[in-house]
């Protein structure tokens, strides 16, 4: 005789399409309660779940390195964005950058840097706050200008105001 369990893999390998809406119908169903079993599985089985994406990395480390290799090559300004907000939640501000943000600011400073008006080149550009988050500015869009490294540097956490009127500016 067979056993209940046997006897669902036999009806579940003679009958996919059957078995696949079944168990569509039960997961939709008991959705709550699958996702409940499901964070007190990954509660109680922390280190083995852990181990077992270690050995999975491990096992792929090669071929997941050089896709994230090959993506920060396609998309530097989108990677260049995401590490500026990434050190900007580390300082506990708020807002984040959208990641095409780069080329918007590009298009509408016509390639030039937002004080020297000196032309940047693509890779070789600095996202700068305009009102620095030191001073309490936001990581948003509208806060945000395209500089070259010189200025971007110099100008640091100033005023934005102070530092234009040193450079002779504003009055």
């Amino acid at each position: 005789m067979k056993t209940q369990t046997e006897w669902h893999r036999k009806y579940r390998k003679e009958h996919p399409e059957k078995a696949a809406e079944s168990q569509k119908k039960y997961y939709e169903n008991n959705k709550e309660r699958k996702l409940q079993a499901q964070r007190e599985y990954r509660e109680k089985n922390k280190k083995k779940i852990k181990a077992r994406a270690a050995e999975k990395y491990k096992e792929k480390k090669d071929e997941l390195c050089n896709a994230i290799n090959l993506y920060r090559e396609k998309n530097p300004e989108k990677v260049k964005a995401w590490r500026h907000n990434q050190r900007v939640k580390r300082t506990s501000c708020e807002g984040v950058l959208s990641t095409d943000i780069a080329s918007k600011l590009f298009i509408l400073q016509k390639g030039k840097c937002a004080i020297c008006k000196k032309r940047i080149r693509k890779p070789n550009y600095h996202i700068d706050h305009i009102i620095p988050l030191a001073r309490g500015g936001r990581n948003v869009d509208g806060n945000v200008q395209l500089t070259c490294p010189k200025c971007n540097l110099e100008k640091g956490h100033k005023d934005p105001i102070a530092f234009m009127q040193e450079r002779g500016f504003l009055l």
